[in-house]
């Protein structure tokens, strides 16, 4: 079942990130979109002049800076979609998402309870690792580019902790249950199978 329930997840991940990029296309984003689509040319430009050579560290900092600034609005839209995609929707189907329907699986309570709204919620935040992805829209926000870039590393490793632990627990767990799970007091079960 593991192999179901990481190819459920990618599936998942991959309709969420292909509506967040769709709805970035839309008229209201037009000049962030823009804004991004020239920084990420330039950028590419750049580093196709520079051959064998080194790039500089002050101007390649600069433009990928830049680059996360002018995607900001679709780092909002994904972790908006995230929550709701993972929480709210997983939770209004009985816990099944799209990914989990094609695999035919389905999130149940560990005790055999309703799910809780609640920790249905806090399952889809641990899950996706929202936390982090919010701290970092914060951050670049607030700070300049090179105290952004430290702190940007700082949560990527806080985020690439928690998706090991994640991963580790439902891999070599017994029951498969993820960190997420055993917060959340749930499982994963096959839908035909839901005890």
């Amino acid at each position: 079942m593991k192999l179901k329930r990481i190819t459920a997840y990618i599936l998942d991940i991959l309709f969420v990130y292909f509506i967040a990029a769709a709805l970035f296309m839309l008229p209201i984003f037009k000049n962030d979109y823009k804004n991004y689509m020239d920084t990420t040319t330039e950028y590419i430009e750049y580093i196709a002049t520079l051959g064998s050579g080194e790039a500089d560290r002050d101007i390649e900092l600069d433009y990928v800076y830049s680059i996360s600034k002018s995607s900001q609005p679709l780092s909002i839209i994904t972790c908006g979609l995230l929550f709701l995609y993972f929480g709210v929707f997983a939770y209004i189907l009985k816990g099944q998402t799209l990914g989990k329907k094609i695999m035919k699986l389905k999130v149940v309570p560990d005790k055999g309870k309703n799910l809780d709204v609640n920790l249905f919620m806090i399952r889809a935040i641990i899950l996706t690792n929202l936390l982090p992805k919010i701290a970092s829209i914060i951050v670049l926000t607030k700070l300049s580019p090179s105290n952004w870039l430290i702190a940007e590393n700082i949560i990527s490793e806080i985020s690439n902790i928690i998706t090991f632990l994640i991963l580790g627990f439902m891999i070599f767990r017994d029951d498969e249950r993820g960190l997420h799970d055993l917060i959340c007091k749930t499982k994963v079960v096959e839908s035909n199978k839901e005890k």
